[in-house]
């Protein structure tokens, strides 16, 4: 009962510290959802003819010399309240190896309506051979502070577009806009750790990235990962185990009922490790011989 009570009070000390963090925390701006797209003409598929379309930027085919319109909403502090009408958002395409947008550095700025800002970048600067990356600078919430004198925060999405091609056929357009700012994750990564390229690398190929490492969106990668991080975590579980039992049958000072109990949970947990291992082999013996499943024990 001291146990259970003593282990409540840490948890409770834990969330009330947590709280008065977060509470104490500068709110941060964070954009919601990102649509970068360009508008082409393409073949409707079904229906054999000539339509307007809005093609995915950073996961599709690009094509030089087209307007680039950057649709952000959702533009709000982490805290749940929204910027002030008037705020000014401030937008570039970062391209390696070729000419940034807008020409010569900078920014093109625009104004906060509504929680959402539209840019265009014109087709003109949209070259082909290029690749282009999309930064935002918000402003930060800082209170007391106004116009010039107001501190501001770079957001750096962190997908980059394929190399811009001479033209796209209507195949090669993905009308699937929307995406979630995912980048507010990775920024809290220092840029000089490993772990913040990896970050970038699991968004950039439409994954998830969590405290285990990214989580792919592909349904069979999903349970792929999840069986990996269960019998990762279940290892770890025996592991623990054996070594409490080991601690128990070496402080237990000859008391037959905890010695008893120390051996129960050691010979608990490797019964529990031959029962994982053996599992997993049969269900990969039954999976890949016996059923046939495409993909499985891969």
């Amino acid at each position: 009962m001291k146990s259970i009570t003593l282990a409540l009070l840490l948890i409770s000390s834990f969330f009330s510290i947590s709280v008065k963090s977060a509470f104490a925390t500068k709110p941060e701006p964070i954009i919601e959802t990102i649509e970068v797209y360009q508008t082409r003409t393409i073949v409707d598929s079904e229906t054999k003819e000539e339509r307007e379309a809005q093609c995915n930027f950073f996961n599709g085919c690009v094509e030089a010399g087209e307007n680039v319109t950057i649709h952000l909403s959702g533009i709000a502090y982490n805290n749940g309240l929204p910027l002030p009408e008037g705020s000014k958002v401030k937008v570039r395409l970062k391209s390696e190896g070729c000419n940034d947008w807008p020409v010569g550095g900078g920014f093109q700025e625009a104004t906060l309506y509504d929680n959402y800002v539209e840019i265009t970048a014109p087709g003109l600067n949209i070259k082909g051979t290029c690749s282009y990356q999309l930064i935002v600078k918000l402003e930060a919430g800082e209170s007391g502070l106004t116009g010039d004198d107001k501190p501001e925060t770079n957001k750096t999405y962190l997908a980059t577009s394929t190399i811009v091609q001479a033209q796209c056929s209507s195949e090669q357009c993905n009308e699937d806009l929307t995406r979630s700012s995912r980048y507010e994750l990775c920024s809290q990564i220092d840029e000089s750790a490993p772990e913040y390229q990896s970050c970038a690398d699991c968004f950039s190929n439409d994954g998830i990235w969590t405290a285990v490492g990214c989580i792919p969106s592909n349904p069979n990668d999903v349970i792929k990962v999840i069986i990996t991080i269960g019998l990762a975590l279940g290892g770890g579980v025996v592991l623990v185990m054996i070594l409490a039992g080991s601690f128990m049958l070496s402080v237990s000072q000859g008391d037959p009922n905890k010695t008893k109990e120390a051996k129960e949970i050691i010979t608990s947990a490797i019964i529990g490790l031959l029962f994982v291992i053996f599992s997993v082999t049969i269900l990969q013996f039954i999976g890949v011989e016996i059923l046939h499943i495409p993909g499985f024990g891969e």
